[in-house]
This record gives C-alpha cells, sequence and structure tokens, in this order.
C-alpha cells in the first residue's frame, strides 16, 4: 500500500487525499465527504481505519480505508 497523506478541508467538509511517492511527490488521488468540519485525524494501526475529529461537535467519525482505492 503507497503512502497517503489525509488533509482535512474544514470549511468545504471534506477531506482531500493524496498519494506521496518516494521522492515525497504529492498525487491527489480524490476528495471526500466529511460532514461537521474535519479536524484531527488519525489513521488506526490496522491502517485499515481513519478517525476524524469532527469540528462541529463533540464527535470523532471512522472511515474504512480501501488499499485498492
Amino acid at each position: 500500500m503507497p503512502s497517503m497523506l489525509y488533509v482535512g478541508l474544514q470549511d468545504a467538509d471534506k477531506i482531500a487525499v493524496f498519494a506521496i511517492d518516494d521522492a515525497g511527490k504529492l498525487t491527489k488521488q480524490g476528495e471526500m465527504p466529511a460532514p461537521g468540519g474535519p479536524s484531527v485525524m488519525a489513521v488506526g494501526p490496522d491502517r485499515q481505519t481513519l478517525y476524524v475529529g469532527q469540528r462541529g461537535g463533540p464527535a470523532i467519525t471512522a472511515y474504512r480505508i480501501d488499499p485498492q482505492t
């Protein structure tokens, strides 16, 4: 699985997803909706779950990471 970077776009309620190659170059893979203003994020130890804190309220949302996409 390539290295990935997840960027919270708080005002747009989205998360942008970038692949990182061996030279450190970022390639945007897409965006996904993240209602509530995505804030702090953490990838689970299994690298299959992205936990996202919501700025709009005390909440955490879990997203499944699909290594194929």
